[in-house]
């Protein structure tokens, strides 16, 4: 049987694994098949146990900032604030304190000419506590957005 060429992180034989999975019998454990990730089981726990170093921080893209190239004549957008769920205030301004530090947005207090609402989803983790999710809806500066021709 001949080895199939290996792609990305999955350093295991697929015939072998196939083989041996219909056989009943689990892969054998060489030193290139030593993870459970490598044998095709991808979860969320999996991966995160075998990644860490991906998934602790927040990630930044190196180099200068990237300008958008707007559209000739863009039409700006000015979206109404929207109301914020008395229950998750706090849990509100907690997420947006933080994403703040982390440089993920600025705070603005002027007005500017193009102004998205925020979306707030409360959701339960997996030990009880509730967390926070802000999401915006970029529709409209999306219609205004020069799309940028990489060809490969």
């Amino acid at each position: 049987m001949s080895p199939v060429p290996r792609t990305g992180n999955n350093n295991s034989n697929v015939d072998e694994v196939n083989k041996s999975l219909s056989t009943g019998n689990q892969p054998q454990n060489t030193p290139e098949t030593e993870t459970g990730a490598q044998h095709g089981q991808f979860s969320k726990s999996t991966v995160l146990k075998e990644y860490p170093d991906c998934f602790n921080k927040l990630g930044h893209f190196p180099g200068e900032k990237h300008h958008i190239q707007l559209v000739d004549n863009p039409v700006p957008v000015v979206h109404p604030p929207r109301t914020i769920p008395v229950h998750i205030l706090s849990l509100y301004k907690e997420e947006l304190d933080k994403i703040i530090a982390d440089n993920v947005i600025t705070a603005v207090t002027e007005p500017k000419d193009w102004v998205n609402s925020v979306v707030c989803d409360d959701k339960e983790n997996p030990d009880g506590r509730k967390k926070v999710r802000l999401c915006l809806n970029p529709k409209d500066p999306n219609k205004n957005i020069r799309r940028e021709h990489y060809y490969t």
